[in-house]
């Protein structure tokens, strides 16, 4: 196939319709070999990375190469495919190998499960592979000749540094890396900096807000403000690098959240329990479920120092002969032993103790987890929805005005065999996200026989 009978280059234009913002950025990647784009959500950064990446391949000159390679990495394959796969296809069509070429380029396939080989302006083939970061061993032995990450802030920096970025080095090819902000994610907040202060005649970056991307309404940022934490929303709205710092649950307010008029359960009260596994101390939290409000009431707490969970289980129902029980522990109960024959987990599900067990296939991250407990706390931009006895409950909240973050804004905690503060605090979490919880959690319910 000649050059002269394949189709005319399209403009950026013709491929998709941008904002000025985005029509900005796409001129900087023609002009810069690295692009840094810090946004937030919804912005349109992963729309704009996607039109990037195909007419990068399609006005491809190849050189040595008989092919040249084009890559779309996310966190994950899925994550990947979901994003890119099929706006990518839909973009290709009219620029497919043909049968009668398919030998002569080495393709058996035009399309295949992440590859998409199409006709480039140089009369050679670019290859368009969707792949993920999760498994980044396997993504050494190649070079490629542009590379767009999306997601960058949950892709590590040494996968970057030591693996993608070196593909890219016989090419000198480019990069456009999007991403919303994470704090823990430096690697990304060093290269904004970098690239946003004109130091490096290679790189440039740009950072804007989800109001500055136009594609979402104001009511729905009020909405989205209301129902997050206000860190969160800065993080993922504002696209703001905020390292936590100082009190890790920040929006409590002894005035709001903590209460002496919660009712103490009678026989009728379904009582939830969060747990955390720890054998000094062996904490849990103990609930209700205020269901006209939507409200969690924390009225009860139990520690218990040199202890297993059988001793836990004991003291619940001790406490709690006659009530219906359900228990959200810690997941890593499913492998922890407190004997050489039973898991914590098998202990909770003895059938004496009557317990519906909830547990996750994993715990949430630590920060997802503070990250709601301090949604259900605030006041600030809406009604809480937690509330702690503050007579009943003196030790958790000892533990949520004492922990704090350390020098890596992770949740301070305590070694082990000390006191520590945040070992109420983590059962706290688990009930919390159990009673309430969030969209990407799978929970596991395990009830009693009789049922």
């Amino acid at each position: 196939m000649k050059l002269k009978d394949k189709p005319q280059l399209p403009k950026f234009e013709d491929v998709f319709r941008p904002s000025p913002l985005q029509y900005k950025i796409y001129i900087a990647t023609l002009q810069y070999r690295n692009t840094y784009l810090v946004c937030g959500r919804r912005f349109g950064k992963s729309t704009l990375a996607v039109r990037k990446l195909f007419l990068a391949a399609l006005n491809h000159t190849n050189k040595e190469k008989k092919v040249g390679d084009f890559w779309f990495v996310s966190c994950t394959i899925a994550q990947a495919k979901s994003i890119a796969w099929q706006e990518l296809v839909n973009l290709c069509e009219p620029y497919l190998i043909t049968k009668k070429d398919e030998k002569k380029f080495g393709a058996a396939v035009h399309i295949s499960e992440r590859r998409i080989r199409i006709y480039n302006t140089s009369g050679g083939v670019s290859e368009i592979y969707v792949t993920g970061a999760n498994n980044p061993n396997a993504l050494r032995g190649k070079k490629i000749d542009y590379l767009v990450m999306d997601e960058a802030s949950w892709i590590e920096y040494e996968t970057y540094i030591n693996i993608l970025s070196p593909m890219l080095a016989d090419t000198e090819g480019g990069s456009l890396v999007c991403t919303t902000p994470d704090a823990y994610a430096q690697w990304i907040k060093d290269k904004l900096d970098l690239g946003m202060s004109g130091s490096d005649p290679e790189l440039i970056a740009f950072s804007y807000t989800t109001r500055q991307g136009g594609r979402v309404s104001e009511q729905e940022l009020e909405k989205k403000r209301k129902e997050m934490s206000p860190r969160n929303f800065r993080q993922e709205f504002e696209a703001i690098f905020e390292k936590p710092i100082g009190q890790v649950y920040s929006e409590y307010e002894s005035a709001v959240n903590a209460r002496t008029d919660l009712l103490t359960p009678d026989k009728t009260n379904v009582l939830y329990i969060g747990m955390d596994f720890n054998i000094n101390p062996l904490c849990a939290v103990v609930g209700t479920l205020d269901t006209n409000n939507n409200h969690i009431h924390v009225i009860a707490e139990i520690e218990l120092k040199d202890a297993y969970t059988v001793n836990m289980c004991e003291e619940i129902r001790r406490r709690y002969p006659d009530h219906e029980i359900h228990i959200y522990p810690d997941a890593s109960c499913a492998s922890r032993k407190t004997n050489s024959v039973k898991t914590d987990y098998d202990v909770l599900q003895d059938h004496k103790y009557n317990f519906y067990v909830h547990i996750e296939e994993q715990n949430p991250e630590i920060r997802h987890r503070v990250e709601h407990v301090n949604k259900l706390l605030s006041s600030v931009y809406k009604n809480p929805e937690l509330f702690i006895h503050s007579q009943n409950c003196a030790g958790l909240i000892s533990c949520i005005n004492g922990q704090v973050f350390d020098v890596n804004g992770k949740p301070k905690k305590a070694k082990s065999g000390q006191q520590g503060y945040d070992h109420f605090n983590d059962a706290l979490g688990y009930l919390c996200l159990g009673l309430m919880p969030a969209k990407h959690l799978h929970v596991y319910i395990n009830m009693p026989d009789e049922f």
